[in-house]
């Protein structure tokens, strides 16, 4: 019958026969089987090149990444400080700022093309010695040498290649403001700050009675710590408050600390800063009568999951604080009275970004090229070596004290120092800083809490985790060595209020202990690679 099996017997055995239809899908299938297994092996054979470009490409673009880093350091190098833009004068009108405004780029522009045409050589480490030489010959402090580059009159037009823009300041404190100190003994002009007038300006800034209003700060997107400025019956007077926040639960707690370390080292860069409680139904009231007038940044906005600047202050500070007990209640001085702890600091006239003013150093975006500077093996250039030295002494702060918060770009301030090539007097309005410019440590928010461990960032870590930091500050490193053997985890326990030794304690000051250890044993390392005369600089 059609379609069924036959049953044949061939040479005495039997086979079995299979119908035509079975024998055209055995056949199908072995095809299909074969057509499989030699995509299979194409495919092999495809991901196998694949990998080999890949491999390839890897690399090409590695040593591209190499190259144009290579390029940005070399790049750093040849920036000329003094053509970039200066900064807008308020004081005047419109039009003069306008015409005043149009000058500046000529020379801008002049510039450029002068050191375009006569570029400044790059300094290999066969020419370390004479820069080193060049750089003793020129200063021997950061102060004397700051005083010493002011140029006469601010003629900043015909400077040569070691030459900064400094314009000196007035000779005196302005008229406004001569008997400031006398009356409330705080100078927000004079910086380093003396230190025998800190008590009394703390008495005068802590004393919450005497404030006349306080109100909120506004924010900026590298500037998201919640703060405050308190004011006082003298309207020249004004203070910095600031607060324990959800990202920066001990900002208030380091902002003190650091402040009394600073004197610890003798270094006197950091304002009067005191330690004090405010009832919260002050912050509440100061909220609700400016809470509606303050902006919130969209993205801080979308971090905290809240609407606006009133739910921002009660989500971020108030409750966080709460939630972590930093708000008390049964205060000596507040019964019966919820308060919370806060730093209040001196505010500091003409205060602008050290990458803003004449003191700034080579710097690239999202490059760390600037700390290679901090090693006598790549010396920096004559005119910029109090740049690098100030650096290298916020570099040693910073390491001891546990801050890995700061950088050229961040965190790095001066006083006076304005980028304009005219005259001091164009650089905005308000009292000047008299003199030549100075130095000054500011937002030291993350001292103390953290371990400094190398890490990515964009712009480099601090410095002396890399054992290529060979250059200190000299007048620091002595009074650092006095402190070892003094210990320093003691001296700071001796002068620390009471009532921050339970933030600050002593297990933190013993990792101070430990890295200030680890810093001198990185000098000796230093000093027996390159020389003293090389690594210790005033």
């Amino acid at each position: 019958m059609p379609g069924l099996r036959e049953i044949r017997v061939v040479d005495g055995s039997r086979r079995h026969k299979q119908p035509p239809l079975r024998q055209k899908r055995k056949g199908k299938l072995i095809s299909y089987r074969v057509i499989l297994f030699i995509f299979l092996v194409v495919g092999c054979l495809v991901v196998a090149l694949l990998n080999i470009s890949s491999i390839s490409d890897t690399r090409t673009n590695a040593d591209m990444r190499k190259t144009a880093v290579q390029e940005k350091d070399d790049k750093a190098e040849q920036i000329i400080l003094e053509t970039l833009e200066p900064e807008p004068d308020t004081s005047n009108s419109e039009e003069d700022a306008e015409e005043e405004t149009k000058a500046p780029k000529k020379k801008h522009h002049s510039h450029k093309h002068n050191h375009e045409e006569t570029p400044e050589p790059e300094l290999d480490e066969s020419s370390a010695g004479e820069s080193s030489d060049a750089e003793k010959e020129v200063f021997s402090s950061l102060e004397e040498h700051l005083r010493s580059s002011v140029i006469p009159d601010c003629n900043c037009h015909s400077l040569t290649k070691d030459q900064i823009c400094l314009c000196e300041g007035p000779d005196e404190v302005d008229d406004d403001y001569k008997d400031l100190k006398k009356l409330t003994g705080c100078d927000m002009f004079t910086v380093p700050f003396d230190p025998a007038s800190d008590t009394k300006c703390i008495e005068t800034i802590g004393n919450q009675a005497s404030w006349t209003d306080l109100k909120p700060m506004k924010q900026e997107y590298d500037e998201r710590t919640i703060k405050f400025k308190a004011h006082f019956p003298d309207k020249r007077l004004r203070a910095i408050v600031k607060v324990p926040q959800k990202l920066f639960p001990h900002e208030a707690v380091s902002e003190v600390g650091s402040y009394h370390a600073d004197r610890v080292m003798n270094l006197n860069r950091v304002p009067p800063t005191v330690w004090t409680y405010i009832p919260v139904e002050r912050v509440l009231e100061m909220v609700n009568k400016y809470g509606d007038e303050m902006k919130l940044i969209d993205i801080f906005a979308k971090d905290s999951k809240v609407d606006n600047y009133k739910e921002w202050i009660k989500k971020d500070f108030l409750d966080y604080a709460r939630k972590r007990s930093l708000i008390t209640q049964n205060h000596p001085d507040f019964p019966d009275t919820e308060v919370v702890g806060v730093s209040v600091q001196l505010f500091v006239a003409e205060v602008r970004p050290l990458l803003s003013s004449s003191l700034a150093i080579p710097w690239v975006p999202h490059n760390d090229s600037w700390q290679r500077h901090l090693s006598p093996s790549h010396p920096f250039k004559v005119k910029h070596a109090v740049g690098f030295v100030r650096q290298s002494e916020l570099a040693m702060f910073d390491y001891v004290l546990g801050n890995g918060d700061r950088s050229p770009n961040k965190n790095n301030f001066v006083v006076g120092a304005c980028r304009h090539h005219t005259h001091v007097s164009k650089c905005g309005s308000g009292p000047k800083h008299p003199g030549p410019p100075s130095f000054i440590t500011l937002d030291n928010g993350l001292m103390f809490l953290y371990d400094l461990v190398p890490g990515r960032s964009p712009d480099g870590p601090n410095p002396l985790l890399k054992d290529t930091f060979c250059i200190f500050e000299k007048k620091l490193l002595a009074r650092l060595r006095e402190l070892n053997d003094e210990v320093f985890s003691k001296v700071m326990q001796e002068i620390l209020p009471k009532r921050l030794q339970k933030f600050i304690t002593l297990k933190m000051l013993h990792k101070c202990d430990h890295r200030l250890h680890k810093l001198l044993r990185q000098v000796d390392k230093c000093v027996e690679e390159f020389g003293e005369e090389k690594v210790i600089m005033s």
